[in-house]
């Protein structure tokens, strides 16, 4: 994981603005990473009692957060948006199920839903909105999030027949 680290870290330091510049650079970057599972135990702390688990793994509070979801059986995130350049996700156990909106006449209409067991999906404010979960319901999935850069507050939405109708969120993590 440090080395994983540590490419990111210079990655934003060679190129402050990568995520507005260079969005495949970070994923190819994200995709070519092995993750051992005995490497990120230390980072894991899970609550059974909410649908997903925020563990940060690193973080400069300014240019990015490297953060690891463990998402319980069966579960999903609301739909919400990503106010920060890109969020690029790594499935590295499970399955994952990915959801995409947008916003169409004060509604939010599905334009994309995807089921992954591997890879790295990208989401940001200029495709949409979206909600991310485990559809599985007998087995606990794994993602590693990468947020360029960091935010601390996002907004969520239930009814998707009013776009008008929505909370702000909160971000915390163990």
């Amino acid at each position: 994981m440090n080395n994983l680290i540590n490419k990111i870290k210079l990655l934003i330091k060679e190129e402050p603005n990568i995520a507005l510049k260079d969005k495949n650079k970070i994923k190819i970057l994200l995709e070519s990473s092995e993750i051992d599972i005995n490497d990120i135990k230390k980072f894991v702390k899970i609550d059974e009692t909410i649908n997903y688990t925020r563990n940060l793994i690193s973080t400069d509070n300014k240019s990015y957060a490297l953060i690891l979801i463990w998402w319980n059986k069966g579960k999903y995130s609301p739909i919400h948006d990503h106010p920060s350049d890109g969020c690029w996700v790594k499935i590295i156990s499970g399955t994952i199920n990915e959801i995409q909106y947008e916003c169409k006449n004060n509604k939010l209409i599905e334009i994309s839903n995807k089921i992954l067991t591997s890879g790295v999906t990208y989401m940001d404010n200029y495709i949409g909105l979206h909600k991310v979960g485990n559809p599985d319901i007998n087995l606990d999935a794994i993602t590693l999030h990468l947020y360029l850069p960091p935010y601390n507050k996002c907004k969520i939405w239930y009814d998707i027949n009013n776009t008008n109708n929505f909370s702000i969120s909160n971000i915390n993590y163990h």
